[in-house]
């Protein structure tokens, strides 16, 4: 049952190497920052999140798997999580949709910030899943 449902949340920031832009523009999406974005309570409240609003189909609950999926999206200057989509390899089609949609739902970030200025940048979102058989 869903109720006995367990799982682990593995979360990191995966950071993503580019050289440094020199003119901070509106439109512009920042892998390099001077402060990456937070979420509210930072990674335990991140951790909470996930684990409050995350749903596994019976489906993925009778499998009894492991699964690792990755989403990725932009946090813009305003704290606003857009763009979301899965990244390429990642695992189970129904748990790449779970995520993306409580990625979606998710409250407003505090914005990256680059020489003193809030700006967009790109997130990477790995979360590990135990699923157990009954």
């Amino acid at each position: 049952m869903l109720s006995k449902l367990f799982f682990s949340i593995i979360l990191s920031i995966i950071a993503l190497s580019t050289t440094a832009q020199q003119k901070i523009s509106k439109d512009s999406i920042y892998a390099v920052v001077d402060e990456i974005p937070l979420f509210p309570g930072g990674e335990p409240g991140l951790a909470k999140y996930l684990s409050k609003n995350i749903r596994y189909s019976q489906h993925l609950n009778d499998e009894g798997i492991f699964s690792g999926v990755s989403v990725q999206f932009i946090i813009d200057t305003l704290g606003c999580v857009t763009a979301v989509k899965p990244m390429k390899g990642s695992g189970s089609g129904a748990l790449t949709n779970e995520l993306i949609r409580i990625a979606k739902m998710m409250p407003a970030w505090k914005p990256a910030m680059y020489q003193g200025k809030k700006v967009a940048t790109l997130y990477c979102l790995p979360i590990g899943c135990i699923l157990p058989q009954e």
